[in-house]
């Protein structure tokens, strides 16, 4: 029943008009917003024009179909990337933090600096062939569930870390 809702977006067009034209929008709002370039934000009339022109860019760059094609070809791979480098730079930011709450367990600054220097060798060694698109590593199908279920494990680990009270 769910696969079927998703295939009936896919049919009358909602992948190919109203994902692309509300992502544009999004991204142009925020660039305009954010760059003032059309006045402060906080004038109505300055709002409305940003929201006429972020729509429009939006709806001629839904008409130009190899511009669609290619997002929703690169997009998957855009967020998942995104998503890494989101938790990364969490991680990072733990581990470079200079405040430490009382009565916490902290990692000493030198650990803190090996994690971080193993993450990236890790990822250099990952994306060293990346003209053959990475290392292949062919996984009987129970190692890729837990090697996905451990990656997921580590990215709640790290958001549980950096969000729990005191």
């Amino acid at each position: 029943m769910f696969r079927q809702a998703f295939d009936y977006l896919i049919n009358i067009g909602f992948v190919d008009v109203v994902i692309p034209v509300i992502l544009v929008y999004a991204i142009m709002y925020s660039i305009l917003a954010k760059t003032k370039i059309l006045g402060d934000p906080a004038n109505d009339d300055v709002r409305a024009r940003i929201s006429l022109i972020s729509l429009s860019v939006g709806f001629i760059f839904a008409a130009a179909k190899s511009a669609v094609h290619m997002l929703k070809i690169y997009l998957p791979d855009f967020v998942l990337v995104s998503i890494f480098a989101l938790f990364g730079m969490a991680a990072v930011g733990v581990i470079l933090s200079n405040t430490v709450k009382e009565n916490e367990v902290w990692l000493d600054k030198k650990v803190g600096y090996v994690l971080l220097g193993l993450a990236a060798l890790l990822i250099i060694i990952y994306f060293l062939p990346a003209p053959s698109n990475g290392i292949s590593i062919d996984l009987t199908p129970i190692f890729q569930i837990i090697s996905v279920l451990v990656t997921l494990g580590i990215m709640v680990g790290i958001a549980y870390f950096i969000t729990k009270g005191s």
